[in-house]
């Protein structure tokens, strides 16, 4: 399991998908500017992050089982893995230097806008049975949102792929992964304890976002560079 240890940082890097925080932000905002106190926002985020988690481990474990009879499948995902996060390391990079030079068709931008309109409609609907399940559908495409994303694209595809590969598939490194997935939105959950303070993060996650991304393309080009050197000198 050696491999798949050294692979768990980069749920780290995955969790640092600068859309899956800027919608958390999003979230606490409402929930603070429709008058919920800071543990009813605190419960609320909870739910959503919890949502996130089960999709995005849900996706996980159906990748590993549709993979898992076809033992030359996962090395080869491995590699493709390995080479879309070059692509998309490279493209973030040079996008921006030179925005829009290298554009991304991002598929999953439409469960982005699922999960905000269902954001919206619960906090509207705060005081209504409504709420609560907006919030955790809106935490379910907000998963789903992440797996193709263009931010963080293959990473997850990439440790799953390797996990598959090992001679026992421990599910303990799956839940691992997942938990350290959501620990930078559960951290953005716990700093923004005011409406304030939720505003002021949502806005340095806009204005930060392109420096994100472009950060997040150094971490992803030189760690699939790693990967598809040593795939191509081992035999």
């Amino acid at each position: 399991m050696s491999e798949i240890s050294y692979l768990l940082p980069l749920a780290l890097v995955d969790g640092l998908n600068i859309c899956v925080l800027s919608i958390t932000a999003l979230l606490i905002s409402l929930m603070f500017t429709f008058g919920l106190s800071r543990i009813q926002t605190l419960l609320m985020g909870a739910a959503f992050i919890a949502a996130v988690y089960a999709s995005y481990f849900v996706v996980g474990l159906g990748f590993l089982i549709s993979i898992s009879g076809f033992p030359t499948v996962p090395h080869i995902l491995a590699r493709i893995s390995a080479a879309i996060m070059l692509f998309i390391g490279s493209a973030n990079i040079v996008n921006y230097f030179y925005p829009g030079l290298l554009p991304i068709y991002n598929v999953s931008e439409y469960f982005a806008k699922g999960a905000v309109y269902l954001m919206k409609k619960g906090a509207v609907q705060l005081t209504k049975m409504v709420a609560f399940p907006a919030l955790i559908g809106a935490g379910v495409l907000t998963g789903l949102h992440s797996f193709p994303c263009a931010c963080t694209g293959g990473i997850y595809t990439l440790f799953l792929s390797t996990l598959s590969m090992q001679s026992s598939l421990n599910l303990f490194y799956l839940f691992l992964y997942n938990t350290l997935f959501i620990t930078p939105s559960t951290t953005i959950l716990l700093i923004c304890t005011n409406r304030h303070v939720a505003v002021r993060v949502r806005r340095w996650l806009t204005s930060r976002h392109g420096l994100a991304k472009l950060w997040l393309g150094v971490v992803m080009v030189i760690v699939s560079a790693l990967i598809l050197w040593g795939a191509l000198t081992t035999h």
